[in-house]
């Protein structure tokens, strides 16, 4: 596979316009799933996407062929999504975000279905969205990558360009005020 990719490069570097559409036609879906993650928006995620495009068009020029390609178009991704100036609020689903007994949020707030249980989840679901889009950037992007993209803390220290000990630091810090702030709207149930 490296070998079709350093070809790929080598092609697209030589303005190769089918190479440059099978490069991005090949990773395409990779970046608009994080981006959509991040945004929980279609139509930012397409943005996003589109400006993802570019600049991976742009810097290949540079890119090394020898290197793999696909931690370079993450880093470019997850670059483009941390600069995003949002214009709308982001949601994130209940079935990213796990209880202290392993079960999702969304299972835990509503065990059957009826119409008052799907009334409460809704509301619930936009409170937790709005509480976890209102967490400081810092520490919402190391929770979307480690609940959202299964990354390890080394990957994320990757590419977010961090020291490992800051993302483990950040990803805490963000656990916790997520469900401090849940606590005091009510959503997150303190057991004893």
């Amino acid at each position: 596979m490296d070998s079709i990719n350093s070809k790929l490069v080598l092609q697209c570097k030589k303005n190769n316009e089918k190479a440059f559409h099978t490069l991005l036609s090949t990773y395409e879906k990779y970046i608009y799933t994080i981006c959509y993650n991040y945004t929980n928006s279609r139509e930012d995620a397409l943005d996003l996407v589109q400006d993802i495009c570019i600049k991976v068009l742009r810097g290949i020029q540079h890119f090394d062929e020898s290197r793999p390609l696909l931690p370079w178009i993450k880093k470019i991704t997850i670059n483009t999504c941390i600069n995003f100036k949002q214009k709308k609020r982001q949601t994130v689903s209940l079935d990213e975000i796990m209880t202290d007994d392993g079960r999702t949020l969304k299972d835990a707030i509503a065990s059957q279905f009826n119409l008052e249980d799907f009334i409460l989840f809704q509301d619930t679901n936009k409170t937790i969205n709005e509480t976890i889009h209102g967490i400081e950037e810092k520490y919402r992007m190391p929770l979307i990558l480690r609940h959202k993209h299964e990354m390890s803390y080394e990957e994320m220290s990757a590419y977010l360009n961090l020291p490992l000990n800051t993302v483990k630091t950040n990803l805490y810090r963000g656990r916790k005020i997520l469900k401090e702030q849940l606590t005091q709207k009510g959503i997150w149930g303190v057991t004893q």
